[in-house]
């Protein structure tokens, strides 16, 4: 017996939510584990800028040889991608080193809730810069709820530091900055896939990381 047209579009529907679920919570622990390796890596080697080259620049390297072995397509290294997405990339590089310098100045809890506020923030952006609709009602009160909330940690938080608090204010701008961009980008740069705006975004933050730990001298910070 055949299934009738809206008995298959449910069950396209159905499993279309159950892939988007799946992927919400595969993103949900990536990002939950890089926060607290990323603490711990900044605890104990106290070099965001080396951190941050190492983590990039083996992400280039894979992306690359994923390509080489035909398990990804990828668009061939090309000047007309470098300009577009090298602001895409020092947005990006700005948004995990200020990342990784709130989580030596101030701890995980302060840093999910920040970063617990930012779609209320992007919700108005994206209105304002990108033309797309507002929340809802009730998505509005989940996240003032989620904003009350930050605003009762803040003025109960017992380890309030000056030092961290700057950074995670100086991550919340340059984040919401990256989020508007990248998204401007994706739109206006045409590319074969996703993996070449990855591929740029890890590759292109790497020179200017390693004359950033030069710089700060972090060499005499690495304990090997």
């Amino acid at each position: 017996m055949k299934k009738s047209t809206g008995g298959i579009a449910a069950e396209e529907s159905r499993a279309n939510h159950l892939t988007i679920v799946f992927w919400i919570v595969v993103y949900m622990a990536c990002s939950s584990m890089m926060l607290i390796v990323n603490k711990l890596a900044i605890h104990f080697m106290k070099a965001p800028s080396a951190i941050l080259l190492c983590q990039l620049g083996s992400n280039a390297v894979a992306v690359k040889l994923a390509a080489v072995i035909g398990l990804i397509e990828l668009d061939s290294f090309s000047m007309k991608h470098v300009k577009p997405f090298s602001i895409v990339a020092m947005a990006f590089l700005s948004t995990l080193f200020t990342n990784i310098k709130t989580l030596q100045y101030a701890n995980v809890e302060t840093f999910i809730v920040f970063r617990a506020c930012t779609p209320l923030a992007l919700s108005l952006l994206d209105y304002i810069f990108l033309g797309r609709h507002l929340p809802d009602v009730r998505s509005l009160v989940c996240l003032f709820g989620l904003l009350a909330g930050a605003a009762g940690y803040v003025l109960t938080d017992k380890g309030f530091e000056v030092k961290g608090y700057f950074w995670v204010g100086m991550w919340f701008l340059v984040f919401l900055f990256d989020m508007i961009y990248l998204k401007h980008a994706a739109s206006t740069v045409e590319v074969k896939s996703n993996w070449t705006r990855v591929f740029y975004s890890n590759l292109l933050p790497c020179l200017p990381l390693i004359f950033m730990g030069v710089g700060a001298n972090e060499g005499q910070d690495i304990v090997w």
